[in-house]
């Protein structure tokens, strides 16, 4: 598999402080150690959009519980007592819907 959309690929190597070439390598192929051996094999165009759908769903999760975290924090007093909470039900599911 290979990345056809280069602006796609600089966004997100750029949002994640990362070289182009690094993630198009470790979304696109795999290393493969026999031994002492070790080889790159490419992926099929399948395994990459599993790949890419997983560090999506990655990325997203930890933004989600990050921005949770920072808006909890934000809620509460100095003292460190919990005056007030925001809890977000997040229903698993609705990402495989066509239309949300």
């Amino acid at each position: 598999a290979f990345m056809d959309k280069e602006r796609h690929l600089q966004a997100v190597a750029a949002l994640l402080k990362l070289d182009e070439d690094a993630v198009q390598k470790a979304m696109c192929s795999r290393m493969i150690t026999a031994g002492a051996d070790v080889m790159n094999k490419p992926e099929t165009l399948e395994k990459a959009n599993q790949c890419r759908d997983a560090l999506g769903k990655a990325l997203y999760s930890k933004l989600f519980d990050y921005i949770v975290t920072c808006v909890n924090s934000a809620l509460r007093l100095k003292q460190d007592t919990v005056t007030m909470q925001v809890s977000v039900l997040d229903i698993f599911g609705f990402e495989v819907f066509k239309e949300n």
